[in-house]
Protein backbone atom coordinates (compact mmCIF):
# COMPACT_ATOMS: atom_id res chain seq x y z
CA UNK A 1 0.00 0.00 0.00
CA UNK A 2 1.07 3.61 -0.52
CA UNK A 3 1.51 5.96 2.41
CA UNK A 4 3.29 9.19 3.26
CA UNK A 5 6.27 9.30 5.63
CA UNK A 6 7.91 12.67 6.27
CA UNK A 7 5.64 13.94 3.46
CA UNK A 8 7.20 11.49 0.99
CA UNK A 9 5.24 8.81 -0.87
CA UNK A 10 6.40 5.31 0.16
CA UNK A 11 5.12 1.81 -0.55
CA UNK A 12 5.06 -0.77 2.21
CA UNK A 13 3.19 -3.98 2.98
CA UNK A 14 2.82 -7.69 2.24
CA UNK A 15 2.78 -9.22 -1.23
CA UNK A 16 1.31 -12.53 -2.36
CA UNK A 17 1.82 -13.30 -6.06
CA UNK A 18 -0.95 -15.92 -6.03
CA UNK A 19 -3.41 -13.11 -5.35
CA UNK A 20 -1.91 -10.58 -7.78
CA UNK A 21 -0.90 -13.05 -10.52
CA UNK A 22 -2.88 -16.28 -9.92
CA UNK A 23 -2.03 -17.84 -13.29
CA UNK A 24 1.47 -16.50 -13.80
CA UNK A 25 4.81 -18.33 -13.63
CA UNK A 26 7.14 -15.34 -13.80
CA UNK A 27 6.73 -11.65 -13.09
CA UNK A 28 7.42 -9.05 -15.77
CA UNK A 29 10.82 -7.38 -15.88
CA UNK A 30 10.83 -3.91 -14.42
CA UNK A 31 13.34 -1.15 -13.84
CA UNK A 32 13.55 -0.29 -10.15
CA UNK A 33 12.82 3.39 -9.48
CA UNK A 34 12.96 3.47 -5.67
CA UNK A 35 15.12 2.02 -2.88
CA UNK A 36 13.66 -1.39 -2.07
CA UNK A 37 13.92 -4.05 0.61
CA UNK A 38 12.05 -7.35 0.38
CA UNK A 39 11.86 -9.80 3.29
CA UNK A 40 11.20 -13.44 2.37
CA UNK A 41 9.56 -16.08 4.57
CA UNK A 42 9.64 -18.69 1.79
CA UNK A 43 12.06 -19.85 -0.88
CA UNK A 44 12.10 -17.72 -4.03
CA UNK A 45 14.13 -17.36 -7.22
CA UNK A 46 14.59 -13.84 -8.51
CA UNK A 47 16.70 -12.28 -11.25
CA UNK A 48 18.54 -9.04 -10.60
CA UNK A 49 20.45 -7.37 -13.44
CA UNK A 50 20.59 -10.66 -15.34
CA UNK A 51 21.80 -12.78 -12.41
CA UNK A 52 19.49 -15.36 -10.84
CA UNK A 53 19.48 -15.30 -7.04
CA UNK A 54 18.22 -18.13 -4.84
CA UNK A 55 16.48 -16.58 -1.85
CA UNK A 56 15.98 -18.84 1.15
CA UNK A 57 13.50 -18.32 3.99
CA UNK A 58 14.91 -15.47 6.06
CA UNK A 59 16.60 -13.77 3.10
CA UNK A 60 16.46 -10.05 2.42
CA UNK A 61 16.82 -8.63 -1.09
CA UNK A 62 17.99 -5.08 -1.70
CA UNK A 63 17.43 -3.19 -4.96
CA UNK A 64 18.29 0.39 -5.89
CA UNK A 65 17.15 2.70 -8.71
CA UNK A 66 18.28 1.48 -12.11
CA UNK A 67 18.34 -2.22 -11.21
CA UNK A 68 16.38 -4.54 -13.52
CA UNK A 69 14.57 -7.45 -11.93
CA UNK A 70 11.82 -10.05 -12.06
CA UNK A 71 10.96 -13.19 -10.09
CA UNK A 72 9.61 -16.67 -10.58
CA UNK A 73 6.13 -17.20 -9.21
CA UNK A 74 4.67 -17.85 -6.74
CA UNK A 75 6.27 -15.99 -3.83
CA UNK A 76 5.24 -14.08 -0.73
CA UNK A 77 7.11 -11.41 1.16
CA UNK A 78 7.04 -8.16 3.10
CA UNK A 79 8.40 -5.15 1.25
CA UNK A 80 9.44 -1.54 1.63
CA UNK A 81 10.01 0.97 -1.18
CA UNK A 82 11.12 4.53 -0.45
CA UNK A 83 12.07 7.49 -2.71
CA UNK A 84 15.57 8.92 -2.89
CA UNK A 85 14.35 12.09 -1.20
CA UNK A 86 14.56 10.20 2.13
CA UNK A 87 18.32 10.38 1.85
CA UNK A 88 19.41 8.97 5.23
CA UNK A 89 17.24 5.87 4.82
CA UNK A 90 18.29 5.37 1.20
CA UNK A 91 21.99 5.71 2.02
CA UNK A 92 21.73 2.90 4.55
CA UNK A 93 19.85 0.65 2.12
CA UNK A 94 22.48 1.35 -0.55
CA UNK A 95 25.26 0.15 1.79
CA UNK A 96 23.61 -3.20 2.45
CA UNK A 97 24.55 -6.33 0.45
CA UNK A 98 22.38 -7.27 -2.52
CA UNK A 99 21.05 -10.14 -0.43
CA UNK A 100 21.70 -11.59 3.00
CA UNK A 101 20.15 -13.96 5.53
CA UNK A 102 18.86 -11.82 8.33
CA UNK A 103 18.74 -12.30 12.09
CA UNK A 104 15.84 -9.87 12.32
CA UNK A 105 13.18 -11.18 9.93
CA UNK A 106 10.33 -11.34 12.44
CA UNK A 107 11.25 -7.95 13.86
CA UNK A 108 11.41 -6.31 10.44
CA UNK A 109 7.98 -7.70 9.58
CA UNK A 110 6.52 -6.53 12.91
CA UNK A 111 7.85 -3.03 12.18
CA UNK A 112 6.12 -3.08 8.79
CA UNK A 113 2.91 -4.17 10.53
CA UNK A 114 3.25 -1.26 12.96
CA UNK A 115 3.58 1.15 10.04
CA UNK A 116 0.47 -0.29 8.36
CA UNK A 117 -1.59 -0.28 11.55
CA UNK A 118 -0.44 3.23 12.39
CA UNK A 119 -1.46 4.45 8.94
CA UNK A 120 -4.89 2.82 9.27
CA UNK A 121 -5.36 4.43 12.69
CA UNK A 122 -4.04 7.75 11.38
CA UNK A 123 -1.47 7.53 14.16
CA UNK A 124 1.59 9.25 12.72
CA UNK A 125 3.63 8.41 15.80
CA UNK A 126 3.11 4.67 15.34
CA UNK A 127 4.02 5.01 11.67
CA UNK A 128 7.22 6.85 12.57
CA UNK A 129 8.02 4.35 15.33
CA UNK A 130 7.71 1.45 12.88
CA UNK A 131 9.93 3.15 10.30
CA UNK A 132 12.64 4.18 12.74
CA UNK A 133 12.62 0.82 14.56
CA UNK A 134 13.06 -1.00 11.24
CA UNK A 135 15.98 1.17 10.20
CA UNK A 136 17.53 1.02 13.68
CA UNK A 137 17.61 -2.78 13.36
CA UNK A 138 18.90 -2.43 9.79
CA UNK A 139 21.76 -0.24 11.08
CA UNK A 140 22.55 -2.90 13.70
CA UNK A 141 22.60 -5.56 11.02
CA UNK A 142 24.83 -3.45 8.78
CA UNK A 143 27.33 -3.20 11.64
CA UNK A 144 27.10 -6.94 12.19
CA UNK A 145 27.69 -7.73 8.53
CA UNK A 146 30.66 -5.36 8.55
CA UNK A 147 32.12 -7.23 11.52
CA UNK A 148 31.69 -10.56 9.76
CA UNK A 149 33.21 -9.35 6.48
CA UNK A 150 36.21 -7.44 7.81
CA UNK A 151 39.37 -8.60 9.56
CA UNK A 152 39.13 -5.71 12.03
CA UNK A 153 36.25 -5.33 14.48
CA UNK A 154 34.81 -1.84 15.22
CA UNK A 155 35.95 -0.43 18.55
CA UNK A 156 32.46 -0.14 20.04
CA UNK A 157 31.75 -3.80 19.26
CA UNK A 158 35.00 -4.86 20.92
CA UNK A 159 34.10 -2.76 23.96
CA UNK A 160 30.61 -4.32 24.15
CA UNK A 161 32.01 -7.85 23.86
CA UNK A 162 34.66 -7.03 26.47
CA UNK A 163 31.97 -5.78 28.87
CA UNK A 164 29.99 -8.97 28.40
CA UNK A 165 33.05 -11.16 29.03
CA UNK A 166 33.78 -9.23 32.22
CA UNK A 167 30.15 -9.72 33.28
CA UNK A 168 30.36 -13.49 32.67
CA UNK A 169 33.67 -13.73 34.55
CA UNK A 170 32.06 -12.11 37.59
CA UNK A 171 28.66 -13.82 37.42
CA UNK A 172 29.37 -17.29 35.98
CA UNK A 173 28.30 -18.95 39.23
CA UNK A 174 24.81 -17.42 38.94
CA UNK A 175 21.87 -18.46 36.76
CA UNK A 176 22.44 -15.87 34.03
CA UNK A 177 20.69 -15.82 30.65
CA UNK A 178 21.57 -14.51 27.21
CA UNK A 179 19.34 -11.50 27.92
CA UNK A 180 21.28 -10.77 31.12
CA UNK A 181 24.62 -10.94 29.30
CA UNK A 182 23.36 -8.84 26.38
CA UNK A 183 22.03 -6.23 28.80
CA UNK A 184 25.50 -5.92 30.33
CA UNK A 185 26.73 -4.91 26.86
CA UNK A 186 23.69 -2.64 26.22
CA UNK A 187 22.67 -4.64 23.15
CA UNK A 188 19.59 -6.62 22.15
CA UNK A 189 19.95 -10.40 22.72
CA UNK A 190 19.79 -11.39 19.04
CA UNK A 191 22.23 -8.69 17.92
CA UNK A 192 24.58 -9.37 20.83
CA UNK A 193 24.59 -13.12 20.10
CA UNK A 194 25.57 -12.44 16.50
CA UNK A 195 28.31 -9.86 17.15
CA UNK A 196 29.79 -11.90 20.02
CA UNK A 197 30.07 -14.95 17.76
CA UNK A 198 31.54 -12.87 14.97
CA UNK A 199 34.12 -11.28 17.28
CA UNK A 200 34.98 -14.32 19.44
CA UNK A 201 34.40 -17.25 17.12
CA UNK A 202 31.96 -18.89 19.55
CA UNK A 203 28.54 -18.14 21.00
CA UNK A 204 28.10 -16.44 24.39
CA UNK A 205 26.67 -19.70 25.79
CA UNK A 206 29.69 -21.66 24.56
CA UNK A 207 32.03 -19.12 26.16
CA UNK A 208 30.10 -19.21 29.44
CA UNK A 209 30.08 -23.02 29.52
CA UNK A 210 33.79 -23.18 28.79
CA UNK A 211 34.44 -20.61 31.54
CA UNK A 212 32.44 -22.69 34.03
CA UNK A 213 34.30 -25.86 33.07
CA UNK A 214 37.67 -24.15 33.57
CA UNK A 215 36.57 -22.92 37.00
CA UNK A 216 35.35 -26.41 37.86
CA UNK A 217 38.74 -27.87 36.91
CA UNK A 218 40.44 -25.43 39.28
CA UNK A 219 38.11 -26.37 42.14
CA UNK A 220 38.48 -30.08 41.46
CA UNK A 221 42.26 -29.73 41.73
CA UNK A 222 42.34 -27.44 44.77
CA UNK A 223 39.25 -28.17 46.89
CA UNK A 224 38.33 -31.41 48.64
CA UNK A 225 34.58 -31.08 48.16
CA UNK A 226 31.89 -33.05 46.38
CA UNK A 227 31.31 -32.48 42.67
CA UNK A 228 27.72 -31.50 43.50
CA UNK A 229 29.00 -28.51 45.48
CA UNK A 230 31.42 -27.60 42.69
CA UNK A 231 28.53 -27.75 40.22
CA UNK A 232 26.63 -25.24 42.35
CA UNK A 233 29.64 -22.95 42.74
CA UNK A 234 30.23 -22.92 38.98
CA UNK A 235 26.67 -22.11 37.92
CA UNK A 236 25.48 -25.54 36.76
CA UNK A 237 21.82 -26.23 37.44
CA UNK A 238 22.41 -29.75 38.78
CA UNK A 239 25.10 -32.31 39.54
CA UNK A 240 23.83 -34.52 36.71
CA UNK A 241 24.01 -31.69 34.17
CA UNK A 242 27.46 -30.68 35.42
CA UNK A 243 28.74 -34.24 35.01
CA UNK A 244 27.30 -34.53 31.50
CA UNK A 245 28.79 -31.20 30.33
CA UNK A 246 32.14 -31.87 32.00
CA UNK A 247 32.37 -35.27 30.34
CA UNK A 248 31.55 -33.74 26.96
CA UNK A 249 34.42 -31.27 27.29
CA UNK A 250 37.00 -33.39 29.13
CA UNK A 251 36.01 -36.91 28.03
CA UNK A 252 35.83 -38.02 31.66
CA UNK A 253 33.64 -37.37 34.68
CA UNK A 254 34.61 -34.82 37.38
CA UNK A 255 35.54 -37.66 39.76
CA UNK A 256 37.67 -39.31 37.10
CA UNK A 257 39.38 -35.98 36.42
CA UNK A 258 40.20 -35.54 40.11
CA UNK A 259 41.53 -39.11 40.34
CA UNK A 260 43.70 -38.53 37.29
CA UNK A 261 45.17 -35.38 38.85
CA UNK A 262 45.96 -37.25 42.08
CA UNK A 263 47.64 -40.09 40.21
CA UNK A 264 49.77 -37.63 38.24
CA UNK A 265 50.71 -35.84 41.47
CA UNK A 266 51.98 -39.01 43.18
CA UNK A 267 53.90 -40.02 40.08
CA UNK A 268 55.80 -36.73 40.01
Amino acid sequence: MALFFENQACFIGCFDSEISFPAGTESKKRVVDMYELEFFHEECFTTLNGTEIHLKPGSVLRAIPGDVRNSKLPFRNHFLKIPDTLADFCNLIAQMPTTWETNYLDFYCSCISDVLIGDTQQNKFRVASGFYSLFSALQDEYTLLSVCNKKTTPKHILEAVSQSIQYMNINFQNDITLSDIAASAHLSPSYFHAVFKAAQGETPQAYLTRLRIEQAKILLSTKNCEPSLIAEQCGFSSDVYFTAVFKKYMHMTPRQYRTKLMQEYWKS
